[in-house]
């Protein structure tokens, strides 16, 4: 009986540190682990079972976001990440907008795949375009009241009638030639600063002018800012 419990003893002892390392360990880029229990590792994805529960769903990660796994039999594998892992997808503007794989980016997600200079030059970029379409609005509204005007002074046949309207298309007419300009002017220059951050992401060689507002450090200058041409080239 003695000796039964000592091989008994001697069992479990042997056993022990096999099943406290039975479970295959999967650390996350973010230094986080899952005890797991690895079913498959696909091309793009890693299945596994969650090693507490077995007997349930089978879960799925992305290899993109794994660093390493340890599994029960002692061997460690890596998974090593390129510099280009999180660009694996081209980027492309449409109107003031990021589009990466079809899908818009929102501002903090855009935040999380640009650098700061990026992301920065997209947030101005993006409230230029937004102002230059305000000023398409009042153009476009400045014309149709152009129109109106025109057209009922030379209907009118009270003089008095005639110089009021005459006024009103004066006025309308001033407010034309300065939105069509600031539209156009801000719209390039939004559009400009996009192109860059899309060419600066893909890391693809771009030859860019665009106008711009620059700011003056010449305290004799009644204005602080001018309006100037930028030449952006990337390789």
């Amino acid at each position: 009986m003695k000796t039964y419990i000592i091989a008994l003893s001697l069992i479990v002892l042997f056993l022990t540190p096999s099943l406290l390392k039975a479970q295959d360990v999967i650390m996350k880029n973010d230094s986080t682990t899952i005890e797991s229990k690895v079913l498959k590792i696909d091309k793009n994805v890693i299945e596994y079972k969650k090693w507490s529960n077995p007997d349930g769903p089978v879960y799925t990660i992305n290899i993109s976001d794994v660093l390493s796994i340890a599994y029960q039999n002692g061997e460690v594998e890596y998974y090593e990440k390129s510099d280009d892992d999180s660009k694996s997808s081209q980027m492309y503007r449409i109107g003031s907008s990021l589009v990466v794989d079809r899908h818009t980016l929102t501002k903090d997600e855009a935040r999380k795949l640009l650098t700061k200079e990026q992301y920065n030059t997209y947030i101005s970029a993006k409230s230029q375009m937004q102002v230059g379409n305000i000023f398409a609005v009042i153009f476009v509204g400045a014309v149709f009241w152009d129109c109106v005007c025109f057209a009922r002074m030379i209907n009118c046949n009270d003089p008095f009638q005639f110089s009021t309207w005459s006024d009103r298309l004066m006025l309308s007419a001033i407010i034309t030639d300065i939105s069509c300009p600031l539209w156009l002017i801000l719209t390039g220059i939004g559009k400009g600063r996009l192109n860059w951050v899309v060419d600066d992401y893909n890391n693809s060689g771009s030859l860019s002018v665009a106008p711009t507002l620059i700011k003056s450090e010449m305290p004799q200058l009644q204005s602080n800012y001018s309006l100037g041409m930028t030449l952006k080239v990337s390789f």
